[in-house]
């Protein structure tokens, strides 16, 4: 089985902005620099639009408040965390 970033990194090429593989690997030690493996398995579940907590938390077969809780958490560390962003916007008031 593929390692947590190593996945990561392929879901991040498919979207339209792409994250290529280079041969040196420094795209890998850059994802695992910006984000823990359970930030990484959970990042991969977002898509480009905005979706509510719960819905992310069903993908990951998780609870809704941890979900809002690791995704709050990871949209405090700024732009290396781009596509938490979409589930910020969803975010229920208070």
């Amino acid at each position: 089985m593929k390692d947590v970033y190593d996945r990561l990194a392929k879901h991040l090429d498919n979207l339209p902005a792409s994250y290529p593989a280079t041969d040196s690997g420094v795209k890998l030690r850059i994802l695992k620099h910006l984000f823990t493996p359970e930030e990484a398995d959970a990042a991969m579940a977002l898509t480009l639009f905005p979706e509510p907590a719960g819905a992310i938390a069903k993908k990951l077969g998780k609870n809704e408040s941890d979900i809002e809780t690791l995704f709050y958490s990871m949209s405090k560390k700024g732009p290396e965390a781009p596509l938490v962003t979409n589930y910020m916007m969803m975010r229920r008031p208070g």
